[in-house]
């Protein structure tokens, strides 16, 4: 009789040898662990599995040791001290956030949840006239399917793009966050009068469009697909600054676009927002900072660590810097 397969069995049968070894002794046996299963099966056959309840697994004897049958990938093994730990519906969890350049030390190969986001763009400035706000920092997330190997991945914290310098002058452009060879783009910068608004993570608002001829300023563009939203152009003859894109949402006319909200510390939280444009853009969710009023310096910066685009003003104010996020089942 050959090896394996299945046979249906009648009243009376009588089993010869091949049919106990290649089919009775192919059952999935159990096991308080991996010592008695031992003891019970001295002489064990390729192909035949076992249960151990200390561990919740099943074994494979693979013709010369007993194998774990994998299931799926399992979670890495991080040594950071973890900054929280919290219970939901899908597990155990540990997270680790990163505000400053640092390392993510991996003991254990394996899956791992993230959040990266780059610092936002600064906001021009526009002492006469009115001008754009930075744009979000660039965010990535991506859960449950994301490896990482054993080793040390670096990680680096993009700050905020500086404030245009007083006068009528564009912001500059956020700086990138990364974790390992994972990239995240610094937001675009917000432009002065007449210049379009910084491509970016999410791109910066427009500056004052020329009402004269009229020439129409554009919001700057994402650089990266689906890390942000395009910054507020102007395609109007309204003098205003255009808001900066959000991680979000795309900026409007002094409005800036929110940023994209996420749970992985288990607290529904906003990254990346847009800043306003002036006069009085309101920031994006996700520490954008406000729109400053003509002939008055209250736009606000970036919140730091948020990767929120500085608000538009006289003077404009910078981005804020970015945060790298990893968390893993324990």
């Amino acid at each position: 009789m050959a090896a394996g397969g299945f046979k249906t069995f009648v009243a009376g049968e009588t089993l010869d040898q091949d049919e106990i070894n290649n089919f009775l002794m192919q059952g999935m046996l159990v096991f308080a662990d991996s010592t008695a299963r031992d003891a019970a099966i001295t002489s064990p056959v390729e192909g035949q599995f076992a249960f151990l309840k200390d561990s919740d697994t099943v074994e494979f004897y693979d013709g010369s040791a007993w194998t774990a049958l994998a299931t799926e990938t399992p979670w890495a093994t991080i040594s950071n001290t973890p900054t929280g730990t919290y219970t939901d519906g899908d597990g155990d969890w540990a997270y680790f956030t990163f505000t400053s350049n640092s390392s993510l030390v991996v003991t254990n190969a394996g899956r791992i949840d993230y959040v990266i986001v780059a610092g936002g763009g600064g906001g021009a400035s526009g002492v006469t006239n009115n001008c754009g706000g930075g744009g979000g920092g660039g965010m990535l997330e991506a859960k449950g399917f994301e490896l990482i190997s054993a080793g040390t991945a670096a990680v680096v914290i993009g700050g905020g793009g500086a404030a245009g310098a007083s006068g009528n002058n564009s912001g500059s452009k956020g700086v990138d966050s990364s974790l390992g060879s994972l990239t995240a783009t610094g937001g675009g910068f917000g432009g002065a009068r007449y210049v379009d608004g910084g491509d970016g993570g999410s791109g910066g608002g427009a500056g004052e469009n020329d009402l004269s001829t009229p020439v129409y300023t554009n919001g700057g563009s994402p650089e990266v697909a689906c890390e942000g939203f395009p910054g507020g152009g102007l395609s109007s003859t309204n003098a205003g600054g255009g808001g900066g894109g959000g991680a979000g949402a795309s900026g409007g006319q002094f409005n800036a676009g929110n940023g994209r909200q996420s749970s992985i510390t288990n607290s529904a939280t906003y990254y990346g927002g847009g800043g306003g444009g002036m006069p009085s853009g309101t920031g994006g969710l996700g520490g954008g900072g406000t729109g400053g009023q003509n002939n008055v310096d209250d736009a606000t910066a970036g919140t730091v660590n948020t990767g929120g685009g500085g608000g538009g003003g006289e003077p404009g104010k910078a981005g804020g810097s970015g945060i790298v996020i990893v968390r893993t089942k324990v």
